[in-house]
């Protein structure tokens, strides 16, 4: 007879402290960066957008028409990327994209520097801001690029990682239960994975642990996740629940509660 489901644990578990509580990590500098660039990228975008004519003039620009409309897609472009570094994913190829949104940036004022009509000393002070940010977005960039390397665990500041852990019994044998996983392994985002299959007790089959370790999101893509009832905790109930089912039955059912997981509201639905 096989169990049910049972979590061994989903919230955000503490990491092991660092001995020295004031030791500081050089990857935590570089993640605070990072943000504090997303949330600069966001200004910018949201001022670009909103007013494009007053950017423009303190750019040294002539704010025509083609020129507002240029300067609202590239605030759209600092908005994307902006959001893109705070949702906490992806980090490096965001800061990336700003490092190229920054060279396109340096070229179109190097061509309102060349025009006469221009505010040259407006135009110059922002080519300085811009190289400025520009320098910042590639040291960032490289140094988030050599932490994953490294480790994409490490990289990570150490109160910055959630770990997911789950657990269920399976009645079938922990080399039929293994054998089925490692080949219809799933991609998800985790920077760790561990998974263990231990016979379980009385002969009733396999209990599978599962624990993975992710980076946690920021505030944005947390809106997003819980809007779309996307979780790492979610995902991973669903994962072992049709593990269980395909080797024990054969098949798939889903329902609302399988949909929605253990710890959700659902309507009762009619028999």
């Amino acid at each position: 007879m096989a169990t049910a489901m049972h979590p061994v644990g989903t919230d955000d578990l503490p990491t092991r402290a660092s001995r020295r509580s004031d030791a500081r990590r050089p990857e935590d500098g570089v993640h605070r960066l990072a943000t504090a660039l997303g949330w600069f990228s966001v200004g910018l975008g949201l001022a670009q957008v909103i007013m494009p004519t007053t950017v423009a003039r303190l750019a040294g620009a002539e704010p025509t028409p083609d020129t507002l409309r240029l300067m609202r897609g590239l605030g759209l472009r600092e908005l994307s990327a902006g959001i893109g570094i705070l949702s906490g994913k992806k980090t490096n190829t965001w800061l990336r994209a700003r490092v190229a949104g920054d060279m396109m940036d340096l070229a179109l004022l190097g061509r309102v520097l060349a025009d006469d009509s221009s505010d040259r000393m407006n135009a110059l002070v922002s080519t300085i801001a811009v190289a400025g940010v520009t320098a910042l977005d590639m040291v960032a960039a490289a140094k988030l690029k050599d932490n994953s390397r490294s480790s994409d665990v490490e990289a990570v500041p150490r109160d910055n990682v959630r770990r997911v852990r789950r657990a269920i019994t399976v009645a079938r044998s922990p080399d039929e239960v293994s054998a089925f996983w490692r080949q219809h392994v799933s991609e998800h985002d985790a920077l760790n994975e561990q998974v263990r299959f231990i016979p379980a007790p009385g002969g009733r089959g396999t209990e599978v642990h599962l624990e993975r370790t992710y980076e946690k999101s920021g505030p944005i893509a947390k809106l997003i996740a819980k809007l779309r009832h996307d979780d790492p905790a979610q995902y991973a109930f669903d994962e072992l629940f049709s593990l269980k089912q395909i080797l024990e039955t054969g098949d798939i059912v889903t329902s609302d509660a399988w949909t929605n997981g253990p710890h959700k509201r659902h309507p009762a639905q009619p028999g």
